[in-house]
């Protein structure tokens, strides 16, 4: 698979099948928000694997039920790495 300048949202994204996609996306060349709504230590975690591999990616706490909570995340998303 094959990304020019992809950027990959990833509910979940520290721990477990999530965390798996969200470095496999970095390795790919994606940057990478990880999501995540009671894991922070999990996701720093991961962000820092992807960091230390030469990737790009942070993390966002979200709770995806909430809709002013997933507009922030994807608003912090367009704000690092534009639309």
């Amino acid at each position: 698979m094959s990304h020019s300048r992809k950027v990959a949202l990833v509910t979940g994204g520290g721990t477990g099948i999530g965390r798996a996609v969200s470095l496999k996306l970095a390795a790919e060349g994606c940057a990478v928000a990880v999501v995540y709504s009671n894991s922070a230590a999990e996701a720093a975690q991961t962000v820092e694997h992807i960091v230390q591999q030469g990737h790009e990616a942070m993390a966002i706490r979200a709770n995806v039920a909430r809709r002013d909570e997933v507009q922030q995340a994807l608003a912090q998303v367009v704000s690092r790495w534009g639309s």
